[in-house]
């Protein structure tokens, strides 16, 4: 996951919100701009889910054992 948001950041995007708590034990990381990562060369151990609802986020990469979340929004 910090392979990711390292990686997304380098590329032109950009951190514009981060929470810790919700949901329960997490930390969220959400991006102004889509995933610009190849998403199919992530680690299988991560979780890829396209959301695409305008009142919250496009799509989000879940670690379930570390419990991080990285959201991405629709701003291009």
């Amino acid at each position: 996951m910090k392979a990711i948001l390292h990686n997304e950041l380098l590329l032109g995007n950009e951190i514009t919100e981060t929470w810790e708590g919700w949901p329960p034990d997490s930390i969220v990381v959400f991006l102004k701009k889509p995933f610009r990562t190849n998403i199919k060369k992530i680690d299988k151990g991560l979780e890829y889910r396209e959301i695409n609802d305008l009142h919250y986020w496009q799509a989000e990469i879940h670690d379930r054992k570390s419990n991080r979340i990285l959201l991405c929004g629709f701003a291009n």
